[in-house]
């Protein structure tokens, strides 16, 4: 939203609200409503006086090690912002890949890995990539 750079700002500084080109969607209010003996809050669409502008806005985040599905970061006051109303909140949702060789369980790691009844009997060596590139 451009502060100031309503219809009347426009005409009168051109320079400073030269990105403000877009009017701003619609505002709600509220509206008190008689019907009879009663009184109704109603929303009411209005059309914006103010101008808005595309800004994009890069985050930077870092993701620990170990995270788990479904965990939210937030960012406050991120969201889109309207006029005459509280900026929201952005929130972003880690949504585990599933794995080809390894399963995960809470903070835990499995995968199968095939032995032939001799290997299980006398002992055999084998090296399995782990998901950090080193072999275990």
């Amino acid at each position: 939203v451009c502060r100031g750079c309503d219809d009347y700002g426009i005409q009168h500084n051109p320079a400073r609200c030269s990105q403000c080109r877009d009017r701003c969607p619609d505002e709600y209010i509220n509206v008190k409503v008689r019907l009879g003996p009663f009184t109704l809050d109603q929303k009411q669409r209005q059309r914006s006086s103010q101008r808005c502008r595309s800004q994009k806005e890069l985050l930077q985040f870092f993701v620990e090690p170990g995270t788990l599905d479904g965990h939210v970061i937030t960012f406050p006051g991120m969201a889109s912002q309207l006029p005459a109303a509280v900026n929201g909140n952005l929130h972003l949702k880690i949504i585990q890949r599933p794995h080809d060789t390894f399963i995960r369980d809470n903070d835990d790691i499995h995968t199968t890995v095939s032995v032939t009844l001799r290997d299980a009997l006398i002992g055999f060596e084998k090296h399995i990539t782990h998901l950090g590139g080193y072999d275990i």
